[in-house]
């Protein structure tokens, strides 16, 4: 690339290329370099186009090395699409547009918004995946997490100022990779499920009795719920029934211990080590009369 630099540098020094003034015009810019890849900054105009064409040509038939036209990208700032659309097909490039992604870091955004931060959330997320957190120890995961930090948001965090929201977003990803938790919603429905097994239980304690008067006592629903009542019992047993259609069926996990055979179904419910019965014996249910009998 250093030969290149020169070649480009005698050419703007020649007043072929017209590169662009910045501040009080002491500083003309025409090209960067970093590593393999190349920037070029002009006032645009169509001498430039052609001049950078023929640059290009010449540096290939010199050296043999040919740029990557189909990783290329041109840009226009305040020009109309269709000139931009000619140049890039002159060239034999893409079209760039605003807001891009340079060196992983977001060029042209508002990073004020809570958006323009979306995509390095995303990729953080999918570098703390979840096989990882269940394949790591402690001490992996700790080691992991300044890799994945360290060089993903590091930059970006010195150069924008980071909304309080995307803080608050990476922390909680943070701690759920280094805790082990898979998802914060799976520990909240583990402590919403819990109430469940307070239920079924403690049937006789005050507040289930209150559940019940509430929201009736219908034999035929285990757990009953009213719907027209927006309250903290019907988030629950939602979250029971979107359990139950996942295939997760709390019941299975609950073993009910025999009372006074007034609320425990014979068939439905997991009063026995066999589990319920229904399931365990299903063609003998399907002969039974009454199948919604207690014991």
């Amino acid at each position: 690339m250093e030969s290149l630099h020169l070649s480009f540098s005698r050419v703007v020094k020649a007043g072929m290329f017209q590169g662009i003034s910045i501040g009080d015009g002491s500083v003309n810019l025409s090209h960067l370099f970093y590593a393999d890849d190349a920037v070029f900054v002009g006032q645009w105009s169509v001498s430039n186009i052609t001049t950078l064409v023929h640059v290009l040509d010449c540096f290939h038939r010199v050296s043999g090395l040919r740029i990557n036209m189909c990783k290329s990208k041109i840009m226009g700032l305040h020009v109309d699409g269709e000139s931009v659309n000619s140049a890039a097909r002159q060239l034999g490039c893409l079209v760039l547009n605003i807001p891009f992604l340079y060196l992983g870091s977001i060029v042209g955004d508002n990073m004020a918004r809570q958006q323009a931060w979306r995509e390095i959330v995303d990729r953080v997320k999918s570098k703390l995946s979840n096989w990882k957190m269940k394949m790591l120890s402690i001490g992996g995961r700790l080691t992991f997490l300044k890799f994945v930090l360290g060089s993903l948001s590091i930059y970006n965090f010195s150069i924008f100022k980071v909304p309080m929201c995307v803080l608050n977003e990476l922390e909680g990803i943070r701690r759920k990779f280094c805790n082990g938790h898979e998802q914060d919603s799976k520990r909240t429905s583990g402590l919403l499920v819990k109430w469940v097994w307070h239920f079924v239980s403690r049937s006789d304690s005050l507040w289930a009795r209150s559940i019940k008067a509430i929201h009736g006592s219908n034999i035929q629903c285990r757990f009953p719920v009213k719907k027209r009542y927006n309250s903290c019992w019907r988030s629950i047993i939602q979250e029971v029934d979107s359990l139950s259609k996942r295939g997760i069926h709390i019941l299975k996990y609950l073993q009910i211990k025999l009372g006074d055979g007034e609320s425990t179904k014979f068939w439905s419910d997991s009063w026995c080590k066999e589990g319920v019965l229904k399931e365990k014996f299903p063609r003998v249910f399907a002969l039974e009369l009454c199948k919604n009998m207690n014991v």
